[in-house]
């Protein structure tokens, strides 16, 4: 049975609610009092970041389930949207991801700061400065995403 819905707010939470929704049939208008892509709001820019990196094992597998979304999105859209480049944290707190990483069977490794140009040469390094990195990570192009 095909619900009316309404959705309010369309950044990134109510987009993706929207999405959903009219993907399983619903009729869905969103409102937002500012209007698509507008500049206030939490979602606003062209782009965001994605990770799987978070020290709770929770907070790690609900990204996991977004991940599958997002790569529905892109076979809807037809387009890329998420660039899966990497993502390297550094310092002590990155470590704390490891284990929630490691729970979820998230690939991971952890680097020394002499290590981070080779992965990213813009970076400088930081010997024996801790870093923690991930592949499944990168920018979502959030201004296509609308």
């Amino acid at each position: 049975m095909a619900l009316r819905v309404a959705v309010v707010g369309f950044g990134a939470m109510g987009g993706g609610a929207a999405w959903a929704l009219a993907r399983r049939g619903h009729r869905v208008v969103v409102l937002d009092r500012h209007g698509v892509a507008n500049r206030i709001g939490s979602s606003a820019g062209a782009s965001r970041i994605f990770r799987l990196a978070y020290p709770e094992v929770d907070y790690v597998r609900l990204s996991q389930r977004a991940l599958e979304g997002w790569r529905r999105l892109e076979a809807d859209a037809g387009a890329e949207l998420y660039l899966r480049r990497g993502l390297l944290e550094r310092g002590e707190r990155a470590l704390a991801y490891a284990d929630a990483l490691a729970a979820c069977d998230v690939a991971h490794r952890i680097v020394d700061g002499a290590e981070t140009p080779a992965l990213f040469p813009e970076l400088v390094a930081r010997p024996g400065e801790p870093a923690l990195f991930t592949d499944e990570a990168g920018p979502v192009l959030a201004a296509d995403c609308q």
